[in-house]
């Protein structure tokens, strides 16, 4: 009898073990891909590493409590319990372990396998166990990544806090716990007072490094019952669950005050912090919204009273602007889907008529609430930080759209862009304005800055060197709003500017051409006497047109020239002058009661 080869006679076993291993890998790439947990998927391949049922296996991964162990139903109990108690366990010697290392060199865990380690892995078992391994390194970064999102999702990058979402939720959940037990909840709203001194002086990483620092300090400050979440910026929020009475929310506060005050090594540096705190005490089922907009609300008022101060709510403060909360996470997400936009008012020569330049005036169309009303949302970006973003767009916006301009015909039109008090504090201004200029290929001279009174006032001799700098460089610059602060003309005189832009409440007084307000009429002469060009805003009615053009303004802005236009709309208003301007120039042509000298 003729003997058969013994590769022909194992030839239809191996086929038969390849297919079943093949439908097994399957089957766990699919409860991977079905998000199922890593417990059922590991045991799954767990079951698969051990070929020989005497052999049990478990596959071990570290945790941030030390190490946890899934095994299959053939691994000894016991030797499992020992293994997962044990911080840093002892691989007996009747164990095999082989490592599970991810392509990037990280080290994920090992699969165990009760094996004498003197014993060989025959083929089938070698091919077993490499299978497995790949598997349990695809299921564990498959649910590191998740895990990853997730975390990202609900806590703040920097801080490992949770973050203003997750804040939002846990307080709902609070609140709703609260209305079945009768307890007091807290919530604290804390601002780091002058924190953009720290970013402009000593740089982003060590402001970052501090807000880190923050945190970590608040977490250890207070109860593991208590929530500690970053809102945003320099701002942080506290949830004191349960409290016996509101009195101790003030207590709370005052407790992290202080421990804020202790000085922070941050790089080398030794930091002092001050923080203004605002708090409220919510009844058992109070609107967590209302807790939030209170406590939000009375943090305002202490930074208003000097900062560094602790302000419980009031009933008698008022309430924040009604949606005040909500308005805020609007406008973060407008700047993030480009939903604001520049439209640019005329400002012309009040003798001629003609067209000597354009304001660029910020606006936001939000697309279910339409156009937001600047008044509304200015506040809440300038106290927020976001004006810094949203007014350097607005600048490269408005240099881009006066490129344009000059290639359609307006060559000389310049453009005026508003700068806030944060812009100038920022050491990279300059550089940031001529950037921009230099993106687009535009002259210096053609961009009007405009600041307020104010925004001089909070840091002058910082502003005024920035302002040397960019006049050095062939910016010009206006002052905005003038005589609703509090400086003078003797203070302008030393100031780099070219034009004072009369505010609109001086404008309002003039009712009849032959209107004369004595102040007015001296701020226009005294202005000329120091070669300053005079912008009166807010001009309405013809009697206004005529009498600043007596008294010897230069220029006008106003409805009665033009509501601010579309970009697009600013070159055919030019070309096709609405008549009443012309009307309006042409009427009376009254002697100027002073010349400008230059």
């Amino acid at each position: 009898m003729k003997r058969l080869h013994p590769r022909r006679t194992l030839r239809p076993k191996r086929r038969e073990h390849h297919h079943a291993l093949n439908l097994c890998r399957q089957d766990i790439l699919e409860q991977i891909a079905q998000n199922a947990t890593l417990e059922d998927t590991l045991s799954a391949v767990a079951r698969l590493a051990q070929l020989n049922p005497r052999t049990g296996a478990g596959i071990l991964i570290p945790t941030a409590q030390g190490v946890r162990l899934v095994a299959s139903p053939d691994f000894p109990p016991a030797l499992a319990a020992g293994i997962a108690a044990a911080q840093v366990p002892d691989i007996p010697n009747d164990i095999q372990a082989y490592t599970l290392q991810s392509a990037a060199g990280e080290q994920l865990g090992a699969i165990l396998l009760c094996r004498h380690p003197s014993s060989r892995l025959s083929a089938l078992e070698a091919e077993h166990l490499a299978v497995a391994q790949r598997l349990a390194v695809i299921a564990i970064e498959q649910h590191n990544m998740v895990d990853e999102l997730i975390h990202r999702a609900q806590y703040d990058s920097l801080t490992n806090l949770c973050n203003r979402l997750t804040m939002e939720s846990r307080l709902s959940q609070i609140v709703q716990r609260s209305r079945s037990a009768p307890k007091t909840v807290g919530v604290l709203y804390l601002g780091l007072d002058r924190f953009r001194l720290v970013n402009d002086v000593l740089g982003h990483r060590t402001g970052d490094e501090l807000l880190r620092q923050v945190g970590n300090r608040l977490r250890s400050a207070v109860r593991d019952t208590d929530i500690v979440a970053r809102s945003g910026g320099d701002e942080f929020v506290v949830i004191i669950p349960a409290m016996a009475r509101p009195g101790e929310v003030e207590a709370v506060a005052e407790k992290l005050r202080t421990r804020l005050a202790e000085s922070f090594d941050v790089h080398g540096h030794q930091l002092c912090l001050t923080v203004s705190i605002g708090g409220c005490a919510g009844a058992p089922g109070a609107d967590p919204e209302v807790l939030q907009r209170d406590a939000y609300t009375a943090l305002h008022h202490a930074k208003r009273q000097g900062r560094n101060r602790t302000v419980m709510f009031d009933p008698a403060m008022g309430s924040a602007p009604p949606q005040r909360l909500e308005m805020e996470r609007h406008l973060r997400s407008a700047i993030r889907h480009q939903e604001l936009e520049l439209h640019y008012q005329p400002q012309i020569e009040l003798r001629t008529g003609q067209l000597a330049g354009v304001e660029a005036l910020l606006r936001w169309r939000h697309p279910s609430l339409g156009l937001v009303s600047p008044a509304t949302f200015i506040p809440i970006a300038e106290e927020t930080g976001l004006i810094v973003s949203i007014g350097d767009w607005a600048l490269d916006e408005a240099c881009g759209q006066a490129r344009q301009w000059q290639k359609e015909g307006l060559s000389t039109v310049r453009v005026g862009v508003n700068v806030s008090a944060l812009q100038l504090e920022q050491s990279s201004f300059t550089e940031d304005v001529m950037g921009h200029l230099a993106q687009h290929e535009l002259e210096p001279a053609l961009i009007e800055l405009e600041i307020t009174e104010s925004s001089l006032m909070s840091d002058p001799e910082r502003s005024i060197a920035q302002l040397n700098s960019l006049r050095n460089c062939g910016i010009r610059f206006a002052i905005d709003d003038f005589g609703t602060g509090h400086s003078s003309l003797a203070y302008v005189q030393n100031l780099p500017v070219e034009t004072l832009k009369i505010d609109r409440s001086f404008v309002t007084k003039i009712q009849q051409a032959s209107d004369r307000p004595p102040l007015l009429e001296n701020v226009i002469r005294l202005a000329h006497s120091l070669n300053l060009r005079v912008i009166a805003e807010g001009v309405e009615t013809a009697a206004q047109h005529h009498a600043l053009l007596a008294m010897g303004c230069d220029e006008g802005q106003g409805y009665l020239y033009s509501r601010p236009l579309l970009a697009h709309s600013v070159l055919n208003w030019d070309r096709h002058r609405p008549a009443h301007i012309s009307q309006v120039t042409q009427d009376q042509q009254p002697t100027l009661a002073y010349k400008n000298p230059r």
